[in-house]
C-alpha cells in the first residue's frame, strides 16, 4: 500500500468511525450484510473496510 493510499484510509475512513462510535467497529458488524465466508470481504467495501479496520 503507498503513502498516498494509507494517508486516506487514516484520514477518512477511521476518522468516521472514530468520530461516529468512539472507535473502528469489528467488519462484522459494520457490514453484518455480507455474510462470514462471501466474496464481498475480497472486493469492494467488505475489502476496503478490511483495510481500514
Amino acid at each position: 500500500m503507498n503513502d498516498g493510499t494509507r494517508e486516506l484510509l487514516d484520514a477518512a475512513a477511521v476518522g468516521e468511525q472514530l468520530d461516529a462510535h468512539g472507535r473502528v467497529l469489528p467488519p462484522w458488524r459494520a457490514y453484518p450484510e455480507i455474510e462470514r465466508y462471501s466474496i464481498g470481504w475480497r472486493v469492494g467495501n467488505g475489502e476496503w473496510y478490511l483495510m481500514v479496520w
